[in-house]
């Protein structure tokens, strides 16, 4: 398994990390080489996504006093965003966000003007997954510098200042801008409770990885901590291990 950070998404800035997992992996006992069952991985990647966004938000509250927001998303899932960052200057990056929506309303009405079922959850993620592709941009070659500058002189014109000024201005308006994300364990049972009522309203099945995404994702929405001390401790342990 091997990380790496990536900060671009198409045409737009995105820093995020990338997780490379091998489907073969050797066991310790006979030295054999074996296959992993990649499809439970890719069942698996909505689940562990929700939990490492809450994770992050976390971390940056605990070192940066990043102030968290939620926006209105796609469905019922709200997203995060930084506070102090406005929407304007989110939807000046998020243009392909915007197509890709076009397109999958246009995919999903063309799919229920035809004659046949309306489209089904299974379906309308098909779908997506085809807007998405649909609305992949050509790749254009740029340096990194060449890149940024056209970032930086973007957003200026968003937030009314200059290139140069574009760091400090962001940094001004979401670093130090909010508290720790504060823990809820003694409401629990109450969570539990609305973790299951959402997905009952999502289908009549789910599995433990439905559970925990969801659990995540109204933790998250709500304000409130995803990740345990424990997992804090863990993380301040790993962060000081030396790298070998």
């Amino acid at each position: 398994m091997a990380t790496f950070e990536h900060w671009l998404n198409g045409p737009g800035p995105q820093f995020h990390t990338l997780l490379a997992v091998s489907a073969m992996v050797r066991t310790t006992a006979s030295g054999q080489w074996r296959r992993l069952d990649s499809r439970a991985l890719y069942r698996a990647a909505a689940s562990v996504g929700e939990r490492y966004t809450g994770f992050l938000l976390a971390r940056l509250s605990d070192e940066w006093g990043v102030g968290v927001r939620h926006r209105e998303g796609c469905g019922d899932r709200a997203l995060p965003e930084s506070r102090g960052i406005s929407d304007g200057l989110v939807e000046a990056f998020s243009s392909r966000a915007a197509q890709v929506d076009a397109t999958l309303a246009r995919l999903v009405g063309d799919f229920a003007d035809a004659p046949g079922p309306a489209p089904d959850r299974a379906t309308t993620a098909r779908l997506a997954r085809q807007a998405v592709l649909m609305e992949r941009p050509a790749s254009e070659q740029r340096s990194w510098a060449d890149q940024r500058e056209h970032w930086l002189v973007r957003a200026a014109g968003v937030l009314g200042v200059t290139a140069d000024q574009v760091g400090r201005t962001v940094v001004a308006a979401a670093v130090g801008v909010g508290g720790l994300l504060p823990a809820d364990v003694e409401r629990s049972g109450l969570w539990a409770v609305d973790v299951l009522a959402r997905l009952e309203e999502r289908g009549a099945a789910w599995s433990r990885r439905d559970i925990g995404r969801e659990a995540a994702a109204m933790l998250r929405e709500a304000g409130i901590r995803v990740t345990t001390p424990r997992s804090r401790r863990s993380w301040r342990r790993w962060k000081r291990t030396p790298i070998r």
